[in-house]
């Protein structure tokens, strides 16, 4: 059971819901009103912190966050669920690389306590780890770019 105050949800866990939602979209190339991001943000969001204070393990916090952003992005997008699962496994693996980038950058190069980013589940927390957010979009934007020009260069070849 993760302990997490009301002002770490409001500060890190909304934001963060958004933004996966936004990237989620972007990796469908949807297009979504500001009413419905508010919407499954807020449904996400409290969703998410019921299940962080489950007496389960964090991993399995994780999977079930995962299954809620996949018939999240489902519902919103009416895209191929396969499709959908492609776009969590991006949104994810942005994610976990946005996260080990900010924790190493902070520890090794500003010498930051890992205590201070890792199970720091109070406002201050939040606010230090808010930052690893703006990774995840930029990281979105590459893995994009990367991704269409390899298939660019796919069919190129594929047309030759």
């Amino acid at each position: 059971m993760l302990h997490t105050s009301l002002d770490y949800i409001l500060v890190r866990s909304f934001p963060e819901c958004a933004i996966m939602l936004l990237v989620g979209c972007y990796f469908l190339n949807l297009k979504i009103s500001i009413g419905t991001l508010c919407k499954k943000t807020l449904m996400l969001g409290i969703i998410q912190s019921f299940i962080r204070m489950l007496p389960i393990s964090f991993g399995i916090h994780t999977i079930i966050g995962m299954a809620l952003v996949l018939f999240i992005l489902v519902d919103v997008s009416k895209d191929s669920f396969m499709n959908c699962i492609i776009a969590l496994c991006k949104l994810f693996l942005c994610l976990i690389l946005s996260e080990f980038i900010y924790i190493s950058l902070l520890t090794n190069v500003f010498n930051v306590s890992r205590n201070a980013l890792v199970n720091n589940y109070t406002i201050r927390g939040a606010f230090y780890t808010l930052p690893s957010l703006i990774i995840l979009v930029l990281l979105a934007f590459v893995i994009e770019f990367i991704i269409k020009k390899l298939q660019e260069g796919s069919i190129v070849k594929h047309n030759e």
